[in-house]
């Protein structure tokens, strides 16, 4: 199962988590300022996820970054 690629919800109202305010344009400031802090600190740290997270909409990117990252995935063993 994949997750979607950004998600934001109000833990308070919605404490499991159910509804993604993601779209919803009242949240949009809110977002935008929490991904520019986030940003800012991923610069700061030095962080290998830095050009996933500003080419979120580019799958290939993420996943060319992902792989640099963290390698090619090793396969899953089957349970006895």
């Amino acid at each position: 199962r994949h997750r979607v690629p950004e998600e934001f919800y109000d833990t308070v109202k919605d404490p499991n988590c159910l509804t993604n305010l993601i779209d919803i344009p009242e949240h949009k400031a809110e977002i935008a300022a929490m991904k520019a802090t986030l940003e800012a600190w991923m610069v700061t740290a030095t962080d290998p996820m830095l050009e996933a997270f500003q080419n979120l909409s580019d799958r290939e990117t993420v996943e060319k970054v992902i792989l640099k990252t963290y390698g090619i995935p090793k396969k899953k063993r089957k349970k006895k």
